[in-house]
């Protein structure tokens, strides 16, 4: 009897030398990261609006840059970007606005009424109204800003005169991509344009989302344009923090470009105003 006994303490303690081996054998476990959590949503949105109400673009700013890297999906942040962008446009020259470019109401049309109607038939006529101005484009530029495009389309004034040229990106698609730089390769000479984020607009609906920037052609941007309007291959990405598209122009694009271009010099498009020879 003893000697059975002794046999099942010499088990046991076999049995829990192997338990204690196993148990050394095990990796410590890492110390649990620190996680900082993220601020409130609610409390960033309500805040930017304080600063959309007041008027306070800088804060806005701010404001929509944290939401946007913490909450990029939500339609809180969403609804603030738009705010950023109304508000840009209260505060600074809106680039839509024909008045935010040196005024061409100080000078007088180059060429007859005839000479502008024929230089512009080929191309379509976007009225204005209530501002009495009219803006041209190739007949083949989308009509849309929810489309994929790249274009160049100029304004006429009430009194004739042709001036504002302009050079447009397009990005439209299912996703965000929250575009704050281009590169564009045009026959391997490569242009970079950085736009301040409020300057690209950005909405959706039901069928996806879309984002553009447009810029006055001047003397700094008209040798790119021409590049690009007369390249065999260009490729334009549009990218963002983490996301980015390429898109590349098609002959009808560039052709388009080119007319628009040309047409602007043959209605005596002002070039003084810009310092660039067309």
């Amino acid at each position: 009897m003893n000697r059975k006994i002794n046999y099942l303490l010499l088990v046991v303690i076999l049995l829990s030398g192997c338990s204690s081996n196993n148990e050394l054998a095990e990796p410590s476990p890492s110390p649990s990261p620190v996680v900082t959590a993220a601020p409130s949503l609610d409390n960033l949105y309500n805040e930017a609006k304080k600063y959309y109400e007041s008027g306070d673009y800088k804060s806005l700013l701010t404001a929509g840059d944290t939401l946007n890297s913490h909450y990029p999906e939500d339609p809180k942040t969403k609804e603030v970007l738009t705010w950023t962008t109304e508000l840009y446009k209260e505060t600074s020259n809106e680039v839509g606005d024909v008045s935010s470019s040196p005024s061409p109401d100080e000078v007088e049309p180059t060429k007859s009424p005839e000479e502008v109607k024929q230089a512009l038939s080929g191309l379509r006529e976007r009225k204005d109204e209530v501002r009495e101005i009219s803006f041209f484009y190739a007949q083949s530029t989308s009509e849309f800003v929810d489309e994929n495009d790249v274009y160049v389309y100029f304004s006429k004034s009430k009194d004739g005169v042709i001036s504002n040229p302009r050079f447009k990106i397009q990005y439209a698609g299912d996703d965000w991509v929250f575009i704050d730089k281009y590169t564009i390769n045009a026959d391997g000479e490569i242009f970079e344009i950085a736009p301040e984020y409020s300057e690209v607009v950005r909405d959706n609906n039901s069928n996806g989302v879309w984002e553009y920037y447009e810029m006055y052609i001047d003397k700094d941007t008209i040798d790119m344009v021409r590049k690009i309007a007369n390249a065999e291959k260009v490729i334009i990405r549009s990218s963002g923090e983490s996301r980015h598209y390429d898109m590349t122009l098609s002959k009808q694009q560039k052709q388009a470009m080119q007319k628009v271009l040309k047409a602007y010099e043959d209605a005596g498009g002002l070039t003084i105003i810009f310092d660039i020879d067309l």
